[in-house]
């Protein structure tokens, strides 16, 4: 008996639609794109960064021109050598912030701000400190500022400055003076109108404890405390510097209410009993009276 095979029947095949394989080929063909645009812009911006980097460090961007701007009491010339900048450098290797921090050195710059100005310029801007008081140091002056930032010697003393008398030599421009947290405070909050009446401000005199008792100090409080030395003669004792502002308040009301003839202290540690006392009386011996 024999056994007889049939082969299957191959399937019809069936067509693809047009429609569809349109979309396919669309399809592709806008990833296609896709990927060209991101690979040329990808060439285009490393393009740029080559030029751009070409440029910065070529010789279109040296720094050929510093200006310093706000120096009136400090040569730009030593502006600039602090500075550390150097013509020809590539602008782009400025540091401003360190750049600026050098610039602060310097004795009479408080702040610096230190800017590129594109193509080849940079620009220095500082902002000076003000004097507050004039420490007597021999024959000349050294000025100081309210934080006792040592500025500059002087031959002549500027005009409404306090003069500060220390037994502490002020040091060189740029440092501190050791004696800022009480005369050159004192100094500086003098007002405008008792600065006339007063030659000096110095530690001696007595301090807080009662009169008499003398001794300097080291920073205006306790025994040895703020004196000020008075244009017509005399003194006023302040003490220490907690209440300054009345202190010296009482100062004012005494000289300009006071006949001030003959007066040797003037006692304010207190300041709501001053207590004058005057070198002599009629009668040759000390006289103390509460104005």
């Amino acid at each position: 008996m024999s056994v007889i095979h049939h082969e299957p029947a191959p399937l019809p095949r069936v067509g693809v639609d047009p429609r569809i394989r349109q979309r396919r080929i669309e399809v592709r063909r806008r990833q296609g794109r896709r990927r060209l645009a991101v690979l040329t812009g990808l060439l285009v911006v490393a393009g740029l960064a080559a030029g751009a980097w070409g440029v910065l460090h070529s010789g279109l961007t040296d720094l050929d021109r510093i200006e310093v701007r706000g120096a009136a009491r400090t040569d730009p010339a030593r502006v600039v050598e602090a500075s550390g900048l150097v013509r020809g450098q590539a602008l782009v290797s400025l540091a401003p912030a360190a750049t600026a921090t050098a610039v602060e050195d310097l004795p009479w710059v408080a702040t610096a701000r230190v800017a590129r100005d594109w193509p080849a310029t940079v620009v220095i801007t500082v902002t000076e400190r003000v004097p507050a008081a004039a420490v007597l140091d021999g024959d000349g002056w050294v000025l100081v500022d309210d934080r006792g930032r040592v500025l500059e010697r002087t031959d002549a003393l500027p005009p409404g400055l306090v003069v500060v008398e220390s037994a502490t030599p002020p040091g060189a421009p740029g440092t501190t003076f050791a004696r800022s947290p009480a005369l050159v405070a004192v100094a500086r909050q003098i007002p405008a109108a008792l600065r006339p009446a007063v030659a000096a401000v110095r530690l001696g005199g007595p301090g807080e404890e009662g009169p008499g008792e003398e001794g300097p100090g080291e920073d205006g409080a306790g025994r040895g405390g703020i004196t000020l030395g008075l244009s017509g003669g005399g003194e006023a004792w302040l003490g220490s510097a907690d209440g300054l502002d009345a202190k010296l308040r009482a100062v004012a009301t005494v000289l300009a209410r006071v006949d001030t003839a003959g007066l040797a202290v003037l006692d304010v540690r207190i300041p709501e009993s001053p207590v004058v006392t005057r070198a002599t009386s009629t009668s040759g011996a000390p006289t103390e009276a509460t104005p």
